[in-house]
């Protein structure tokens, strides 16, 4: 599991103070596409703008080569890298605190599904 605090927000939905969690060991989407697990509909954040990813043991996070970009930690994010508990996680106009950071577990056929597209 993994569970995202918003901490800052222009005001449109999610909100600060408001949480996100990832419950389930597979990738999940931000972005201003309609059909992305976590949407956020603002003109700073891309269609497709970054991924969270599990891997085995930890979370990762990557950058979906967007114009804006993504930081963690006031670093601007390359690639992909692990999702730290404390992370600070800058997106347009938004703020991500990760916290309760679990080990991802693979699903019940013991397999990983990672979706890289």
């Amino acid at each position: 599991m993994l569970m995202l605090i918003v901490t800052e927000s222009p005001g449109i939905d999610p909100k600060t103070g408001q949480t996100i969690e990832l419950t389930e060991p597979r990738p999940y989407l931000l972005g201003r596409y309609k059909k992305a697990d976590i949407f956020i509909d603002h003109p700073s954040i891309s269609r497709q703008h970054l991924r969270f990813i599990p891997r085995p043991g930890k979370w990762t996070i990557k950058n979906l080569a967007t114009t804006v970009g993504t930081s963690v930690n006031g670093q601007r994010l390359e690639g992909e890298q692990p999702v730290i508990e404390g992370d600070k996680i800058e997106v347009g106009g938004y703020c991500f605190v990760a916290t309760k950071v679990g080990i991802p577990m693979p699903d019940k056929d013991d397999t990983w599904k990672l979706d890289e597209n």
